[in-house]
């Protein structure tokens, strides 16, 4: 185990322990859920305007937790044998996987779109 390599996950966030995790994990659970009452059911009503702006906003979304997810699995994989580390990329993944079910329901309803609309996009 000798000459492992090192990160800098400081771009991401300072440490695993940071407060800031939280805040982001909390901004994107709001930010799903109302996209879910956005849009869940009613993508074949909205105009072709409209569903770009739901793929974008969806974007947005799937960028952040990937970031999130990204970070704790790096974290891990830095010492996989260190309880808190494991954990914590336990809790993250039970969080994101939480936040994704109200998401989830998109790319679904994208696919069933009408020919003509989807061919639009």
């Amino acid at each position: 185990m000798a000459n492992l390599p090192t990160w800098n996950l400081k771009d991401f966030y300072p440490d695993f322990k940071s407060k800031k995790i939280n805040k982001d994990l909390k901004f994107l659970k709001d930010k799903a859920v109302a996209f879910n009452s956005k849009y869940k059911g009613k993508l074949r009503n909205l105009s072709v305007r409209d569903i770009e702006k739901s793929i974008k906003e969806f974007e947005k979304i799937e960028e952040k937790v990937q970031f999130i997810h990204s970070f704790a699995f790096l974290t891990y994989c830095t010492d996989q044998t260190n309880e808190e580390k494991s954990k914590f990329f336990q809790d993250i993944e039970e969080k994101i996987n939480k936040i994704q079910m109200n998401v989830i329901f998109f790319t679904i309803d994208i696919n069933k779109l009408p020919k003509n609309k989807s061919d639009l996009l």
